[in-house]
């Protein structure tokens, strides 16, 4: 079926408005998923939520709607993931976590405790890595050897 531009622009435009989200992890319920993103995003008007399948949400109101979207063959290159540094020599709690946390990808967010100073145990960090390239399992400070855990991911 042939389509003018003035056709397929019609068509594309009740969807201009939207997100496509991919949720990582634990496979979740729409109605669940549904009320977390109202209490995340405190909105003034009503969304709705089509499911897609392969976890894949069309949030109607990370990515902008295109309209040859297939879920069988997306990608998401990139995700945000929290970063355990064990055992990091106190030394190290201060400005070199910005680095470190670079060197894994973008840093984004250092977690409150580890700023302050009250869990020697390990730092966290907040980072955005690139899932098309291996993970990064230890990195080296100085002479120092650090060892990389990622939450939520069993390696």
């Amino acid at each position: 079926i042939l389509m003018s531009r003035k056709e397929k622009k019609r068509i594309c435009a009740q969807w201009s408005h939207c997100l496509i989200v991919k949720v990582f992890g634990k496979t979740i319920v729409y109605h669940f998923f549904l009320s977390k993103i109202q209490n995340l995003w405190p909105l003034k008007g009503n969304i709705s939520l089509v499911d897609m399948g392969m976890d894949f949400f069309l949030v109607k109101f990370i990515r902008h709607w295109e309209p040859e979207f297939r879920t069988s063959i997306a990608m998401v290159p990139t995700t945000t993931i929290w970063v355990r540094l064990v055992k990091l020599p106190i030394k190290f709690f201060s400005s070199i976590q910005t680095k470190i946390g670079n060197h894994l990808g973008t840093l984004l967010r250092i977690d409150n405790h580890t700023i302050q100073g009250a869990r020697g145990r390990y730092a966290r960090l907040c980072v955005q890595i690139d899932i098309t390239k291996p993970l990064v399992t230890r990195i080296r400070i100085g002479r120092c050897i650090q060892y990389v855990q990622y939450e939520s991911i069993l390696l």
